[in-house]
């Protein structure tokens, strides 16, 4: 078991699991296919295919995070490091709770069609 590796580094492993995701995330998130997301959707579902790697090697580990000593696996530490950047992209892309909620708050405050808005950005009509 020593020499299995998590594949968070393997553009191999990582690249088709971060197409799939990105696919998934445009399909649920139409907003997300604006030229203006394209980078931060790709790096967001790159960070994302990484932790779901991680997560995997972790889990088939004998005390998941932690080796027999009591210490946090490296693979542990780079898996929190991939998920704070995931959860500054996922805001960036108007993804988490908070920024969404705000997104709604200022939509309604100023009398803002988010569809239209939304429609028109998709559409490449925004001004």
């Amino acid at each position: 078991m020593a020499n299995r590796r998590h594949g968070a580094y393997d553009h191999a492993e990582i690249q088709p699991l971060a197409e799939k995701i990105e696919t998934v995330l445009v399909d649920e998130h139409p907003w997300l296919s604006a030229a203006s997301f394209q980078g931060t959707l790709r790096s967001y579902a790159w960070a994302e295919a990484q932790i779901a790697l991680v997560r995997s090697y972790l889990s088939k580990w004998p005390g998941g995070a932690v080796n027999g000593r009591g210490d946090v696996k490296p693979a542990a530490e780079y898996l929190e490091r991939v998920e704070r950047r995931a959860m500054e992209l996922r805001r960036e892309l108007l993804l988490s709770p908070k920024s969404q909620a705000a997104l709604r708050v200022n939509a309604a405050g100023t009398g803002l069609d988010l569809a239209k808005a939304f429609a028109e950005l998709d559409s490449g009509d925004a001004a």
